[in-house]
This record gives structure tokens, sequence and C-alpha cells, in this order.
């Protein structure tokens, strides 16, 4: 039948098995833009926020003021970054406003153009919190593992017969494989270069605050604030 394809029963098992590194592809492909990317964009935007800078300087203003009353009181010159998510937890007399009101409302005094940043500059945190850094480097290790059992298959198959197609059919298959693969491996290699920059930029210790963790509360702090 012209357009039929042969496959020999063992060419079969093998064309299954070499579909997995394809649907792995099909699923990590589609989730790339809005994983590894919203990492890698997320980090940017907010290293970049000149808002969130501002805004990181009263909290640290406002803080220092308020701990002034302390008999043990020193100068705090850093926080950790999950304070940002608890400062609707301090309340005036009334219970009525919260410590995160008062900062707002300072910040839009002293810098109104860039009091909007959690609108303008925290544009993909929030894709960026569905990230899972451990299963997307799972993901991405898994791929590579089947690209290259699909690899060896294709390097010691033997041809059934003269209509067998099988690598015919799966060379050029493993060539989009690899170049798929090749791209998500630099962007994932990108992302963890970028986060660990991210971390020492901000000082804190990213085995005790994950990426999870920090983008969970950049989205909490960023619907507070808005």
């Amino acid at each position: 039948m012209v357009g039929r394809i042969y496959f020999p029963a063992e060419a079969k098992n093998l064309f299954e098995k070499a579909m997995l590194p394809d649907k792995q592809l099909s699923l990590l492909s589609s989730k790339r833009p809005h994983g590894i990317s919203s990492v890698i964009e997320a980090c940017e935007e907010i290293r970049r926020s000149k808002g969130f800078k501002i805004f990181l300087e009263l909290v640290l203003l406002f803080g220092n003021f308020m701990d002034q009353s302390s008999k043990t009181y020193k100068d705090t010159f850093a926080f950790e970054m999950n304070v940002l998510t608890k400062l609707m937890d301090t309340k005036d007399v009334d219970n009525k406003r919260t410590l995160l009101h008062y900062m707002v409302e300072s910040m839009r005094k002293f810098d109104s153009k860039n009091a909007r940043f959690t609108h303008e500059d925290f544009y993909h945190c929030i894709a960026a919190s569905r990230v899972n850094a451990d299963e997307l480097a799972k993901g991405v290790t898994n791929l590579r593992q089947n690209v290259t059992k699909l690899e060896n298959c294709l390097r010691t198959y033997k041809k059934q017969g003269d209509e067998d197609k099988f690598i015919d059919v799966m060379t050029p298959f493993l060539s989009k494989a690899q170049g798929e693969l090749d791209t998500i491996e630099t962007m994932h290699r990108k992302m963890k270069s970028d986060w660990e920059s991210f971390t020492k930029f901000y000082a804190f210790d990213e085995k005790k605050y994950s990426l999870e963790q920090f983008f969970a509360d950049m989205k909490t702090f960023k619907e507070q604030y808005e």
C-alpha cells in the first residue's frame, strides 16, 4: 500500500518507547514559556524595579523607627524577604488600618511614579510562583536520558528487511528531539544561573529560602499591595 510505513514487531516496540521523548518534549515545550521563561523574566523584573528598591528601603525605615522604643534597639540593615507578607499583621490602635496601608500611602507620596511597581514590575511573578524547580529539573533529566536511549537504539538497530522504515522515520525525529532538548537545557541552565545571581543580589540563602517559596511570597505581597 502506497504511503504505508512498515515496522517489524521489534521495531514497533522500539518505536513505542521512542515516542516517550516526543511526549515529554511536547509537555516541557508547552510549559517552557510559562515556567523557565517566567522565572528568568521575573528575576530580571524584580531586580531592576526602582519601585521595589524604594519600598524595601521604606520597610527598613519603618522597622527601625518602630523599634526605637525597645531597650535593646540597634539599627537594622536587612530583613528576611518573607517579612513583606507580614506587613498586614501589624494594625493601628483602632484595628482598622495595617502597616502596609501606611507604607503604600507613604510610597505614593514619596514617589508616585514608581508606586505602581507591583503592577508594572511584577508581571511574571504569578507565573513564576507556579514553577516547581525540582520537578522541572527532573523532567529535563528524564528527557535527556530518553533521548540518549533513542540515540543508542538507532546506533545499534539492525534493519529487519527492505521494507523496514524504522531508521528512516526515527532519524529525523531524533534530530528534532535533540534540537528541542538543547534549547530546553540551555534555558534551564540560564534559569538556574539567574536565580543564583538573584539570591546573591538580595543576600539570602537559596537552600533555606527556595525559589518556590520566594515567588509564592512575592505573589502574596503583590496581591496585598494592590
